[in-house]
């Protein structure tokens, strides 16, 4: 699993992921959001590509409200699974950049909330489950990815061959993270909102 958080080669920036998506084809997708000394955006890794940031910018301080949908997604995923992380101080300035870039990076997430298969009941610390949130988060990154790099080729600044591998990689991480949810809403019997 890609570590919940990695500071860049010349501290620069600091990469706060939520977990794994993996595809069909066996690649591993890291969505996250990445935070500089000024600002905050998305970041997406997939494969053993270098991670790129998509999506707006938001500037330091943050309000939570002001993010988007799917970065809200990752910051709520990412502090369920690390719930020791500084990622919420250093997003509304109460932890300088400069102390979380210096800090040591944190240990192996641990999942907070537990599903019990096959009973048709799923359990968690609220009265959703988590584990369909979970889901659908990815869910709704994967599409925000595809998204993301669309409109990169759209608008030209990334055009070369590896982003239509990138784009397709995107699409069958997309794909996945439906069927996983649609398999789990029925084995487990969850509603969805």
């Amino acid at each position: 699993m890609t570590p919940a958080r990695t500071i860049g080669p010349d501290k620069s920036y600091i990469d706060y992921y939520h977990g794994v998506i993996a595809s069909r084809r066996g690649l591993q997708n890291c969505f996250g959001i990445r935070v500089n000394q000024h600002q905050c955006s998305a970041v997406i890794k997939i494969g053993d590509a270098h991670p790129f940031t998509y999506g707006k910018c938001y500037p330091l301080p943050v309000k939570i409200d002001t993010l988007s949908n799917p970065m809200r997604n990752t910051l709520d995923d990412h502090l369920m699974n690390d719930p020791s992380s500084d990622l919420l101080e250093v997003l509304s300035r109460r932890k300088s950049f400069l102390e979380a870039v210096n800090s040591p990076s944190e240990v192996e997430p641990q999942r907070m909330a537990a599903t019990v298969k096959g009973t048709g009941n799923c359990i968690s610390m609220t009265s959703e489950c988590s584990e369909r949130h979970l889901l659908a988060l990815k869910v709704s990154e994967s599409v925000a990815a595809v998204s993301a790099i669309k409109e990169l080729q759209k608008s030209g600044q990334k055009s070369d061959a590896s982003m239509s591998v990138l784009l397709d990689q995107a699409l069958t991480a997309q794909r996945s993270a439906e069927h996983a949810l649609s398999d789990h809403i029925e084995e487990h019997g969850c509603v969805t909102l």
